[in-house]
């Protein structure tokens, strides 16, 4: 159950950090064009956590 609840947390946090990416840094920044990797993996612990027993 411990590691269900750490890797929906990383999933969490690895959205926020995307939304962040996505909203706060300005578009001629280099980081703007990269928000969809968190994504990516946010997305990855999502389904680790939904396999873990």
């Amino acid at each position: 159950m411990a590691k269900k609840k750490w890797f929906s947390l990383l999933a969490l946090i690895c959205i926020a950090t995307a939304l962040l990416m996505y909203l706060a840094v300005a578009k001629e920044n280099g980081l703007h064009d990269f928000f969809w990797i968190p994504l990516i993996l946010a997305a990855t612990f999502l389904f680790a956590a939904t396999r873990i027993k």
